[in-house]
């Protein structure tokens, strides 16, 4: 049930629920990523790149959802056109956040996503979307997608998209259900090799 489910901008205090809710929808890929293998170090840089703006993380792009007064979900959204505009702020957060060594190893570690395309300028780009455990399975998921829409909507825009990871088959049927249909998958071998991270479907959906 959700009627007792409510959706608020997020806020920057909301970070440590932030992290830990965007640290559970990327699992290895965020190890891999951020904490060079070590989850507690990943949770700590997304806890500082959530608190900040102009990246992809930000609490400004975010929406959480609440049982009563206590966290269950998050939604990471943003115009697909506006994804570029925060690569390069979000590259000097985490060169402040990991120093150069550990900067140019996260460098290394994202080269192979690089050139995958996650959204065209005309979409409304799904970043990350996170249920807690204790949440799941009570339409909240549903919801904050549906809170996505209305964002697009409100932008003028006629597509919401989003990636999920292959065999992720619990995610995938959700998006189908609600209409997302696969566009691209991209399979990346070497975070297969490294992590068993086999890559990604890109889904979209046109909004009616």
């Amino acid at each position: 049930m959700t009627d007792n489910i409510s959706i608020r901008p997020a806020l920057a205090a909301d970070s440590d629920i932030a992290a830990y809710l965007i640290h559970l929808s990327m699992k290895a890929l965020a190890d891999y990523l951020f904490g060079q293998n070590d989850s507690f170090e990943a949770r700590r840089i997304l806890t500082t790149l959530f608190a900040q703006k102009s990246n992809r993380f930000s609490y400004q792009f975010t929406d959480i959802a609440e049982s009563g007064d206590r966290p269950a979900g998050l939604l990471i959204s943003y115009p697909g056109r506006d994804m570029n505009s925060l690569e390069i702020p979000m590259g000097r957060q985490i060169l402040k956040a990991f120093g150069l060594a550990r900067s140019f190893r996260f460098i290394r570690n994202a080269l192979p996503l690089i050139s995958v395309k996650e959204a065209e300028t005309d979409e409304f780009f799904i970043n990350n979307v996170a249920v807690l455990p204790e949440f799941q399975g009570q339409g909240i998921g549903t919801r904050l997608l549906a809170h996505a829409e209305k964002k697009a909507k409100a932008a003028n825009l006629g597509k919401c998209s989003l990636s999920v990871e292959i065999g992720n088959e619990p995610a995938s049927r959700l998006y189908r259900h609600l209409g997302y249909q696969v566009i691209e998958t991209f399979e990346i071998d070497q975070l297969k090799r490294r992590i068993g991270f086999d890559g990604f479907h890109r889904m979209v959906k046109i909004l009616s």
